[in-house]
C-alpha cells in the first residue's frame, strides 16, 4: 500500500496514557515510531518513503496552520 500513495501516508501514535511510556515502564514508547517504524522499512528496500512519512507528507498536512 504504501508504494500506491507515497505522498498520502503519515504516521503518528496516540501517546496519551503514561503507560505507554517507556520511563514509566510501558511500551511501546515513542521510539517505536522512530526507530522500529524507520528499522522495518529498511529491512524491505522501502527507506526511500521515510522522508514521505515522516516529513514531507504531514509538513503538507499541517501548513494550514500558519
Amino acid at each position: 500500500m504504501l508504494p500506491d500513495y507515497p505522498d498520502q501516508i503519515t504516521l503518528g501514535m496516540d501517546m496519551a496514557k503514561n503507560a505507554y511510556w517507556k520511563n514509566y515502564g510501558g511500551e511501546p514508547g515513542l521510539v517505536y515510531l522512530i526507530e522500529t517504524i524507520p528499522a522495518f522499512l529498511k529491512e524491505r528496500g522501502m527507506e526511500k518513503y521515510l522522508e514521505n512519512l515522516f516529513l514531507s507528507t504531514p509538513k503538507r498536512l499541517f501548513s494550514f496552520f500558519k
